[in-house]
């Protein structure tokens, strides 16, 4: 915004805004319609590291945490 007759600006103010593009598969269907092929697409295949290191981690942190229960208990 500027004064009048002037190339002074009294007043600025910053607008952001943050879309998300992605959509949780379970709503899938609500965004895709089958009469247009331009709002379909296949699903990405997921990595290794998705489908071994993380079930990995969490089946190893679940198995400590089970025997320091019952090795802290049992003193």
């Amino acid at each position: 915004m500027t004064g009048k007759d002037s190339s002074e600006i009294i007043y600025s103010q910053n607008f952001s805004k943050k879309a998300k593009d992605n959509i949780d598969l379970d709503k899938l269907d609500y965004s895709e319609d089958k009469r247009f092929s331009f709002s379909s697409s296949e699903l990405p295949e997921e990595n290794s590291v998705n489908q071994i290191l993380f079930p990995a981690i969490i089946i190893t942190v679940s198995a400590a945490a089970i025997i320091l229960f019952f090795t802290i208990r049992s003193d």
